[in-house]
């Protein structure tokens, strides 16, 4: 008896549907692709936005010595980038709240203004003494940085007596470094803004040869 022959062309019976399913899944990888792009685009285009975004500030127009209030500053607009977060430089809408501050530091013309370096103006019957001392590259020893004065008066063989605190609270203005073919970067010169009624004591120690040092206030910067 002869066998028949198996049918080949059975299984195309479900190629219908398959077919019918192709051309969906690609135009859902062609909207995904087209989808991906878009949000590519929007995201390069918000960079570049936020990248362009200029903020003004304040630059000071001349020389500005340390204790000048702000609201004596002459500045110029000046406008910067700041993509995404604040810089903390003293702008147009924040210089009528930090008008009675003053610098801590001095600052060069075409200068921007830390919020930081700005803080409660020193007593009014305040006054500048300078000393220089052998604590050269010490961290704290910064202009804006408050210290503590102390004297010990000069004693037999090259000794002093016990030191003893003539000014709690001087503002550092100033620290400046002779820079010169021999100089010592230990050496350093100090400037120091300090209540009036102790300079008497100061400048006496400082013509009699006593032994002057400072030492760090814990205190931070502006604090009254």
């Amino acid at each position: 008896m002869a066998r028949s022959e198996p049918d080949q062309k059975a299984p195309l019976k479900n190629r219908g549907p398959l077919r019918r399913r192709l051309p969906v899944a690609r135009s859902l990888r062609r909207s995904a692709g087209v989808a991906l792009i878009v949000i590519a685009g929007a995201s390069a285009w918000w960079v570049v936005q936020e990248t362009n975004h200029l903020e003004p500030y304040l630059l000071t127009v001349s020389s500005v010595p340390a204790g000048t209030r702000v609201s004596d500053i002459e500045f110029e607009l000046a406008y910067l980038a700041a993509p995404g977060v604040s810089l903390p430089y003293l702008s147009p809408s924040t210089q009528e709240a930090l008008a009675d501050m003053t610098t801590d530091v001095a600052l060069p013309p075409g200068s921007l203004i830390d919020q930081r370096m700005v803080g409660t103006p020193p007593p009014a019957d305040s006054t500048t003494f300078t000393v220089e001392l052998d604590i050269g590259g010490a961290p704290w020893l910064v202009a804006g940085e408050w210290v503590e004065i102390w004297t010990a008066a000069p004693l037999a063989d090259q000794d002093f007596s016990v030191p003893v605190v003539s000014s709690p609270r001087a503002l550092v203005t100033g620290v400046r470094v002779d820079d010169g073919f021999a100089a010592d970067s230990s050496r350093v010169t100090v400037d120091l803004l300090v209540p009036r009624r102790g300079i008497a004591s100061l400048i006496h120690a400082k013509a009699n040869g006593y032994s002057i040092q400072l030492s760090p206030v814990s205190t931070s910067v502006g604090a009254p």
